[in-house]
This record gives structure tokens, sequence and C-alpha cells, in this order.
């Protein structure tokens, strides 16, 4: 359980990485990934463990 901040930050990263063309045309900027993320990929990760 202690790898999901990892797996989160590198999830975020990601994203934002190969999506930077995608929220630029779309007006999203880092933060808000950065916000909206986390929570969905916390779940996620806890439910790959059960």
């Amino acid at each position: 359980m202690k790898n999901v901040g990892t797996f989160i930050k590198w999830l975020v990263n990601d994203i934002i990485k190969e999506e930077k063309d995608t929220m630029n045309a779309s007006n999203i900027d880092e933060k808000d990934v950065s916000r909206a993320v986390p929570n969905k990929a916390k779940s996620w990760f806890q439910q790959q463990l059960i």
C-alpha cells in the first residue's frame, strides 16, 4: 500500500507527458490533471490489490 503514492505520481506525470497536446487544445492545465487523477487512481490501485 505504500507504493500508491509512487504510482499516482508516475501516472499523473505520464498523463501530462503523453497528453500535452490534447490538454493544450482543451485548455486543461497540469493542475487540473493533478487534482482529477489521484482519487480514481488510488481506488483503481487498491482494487488491483484485492
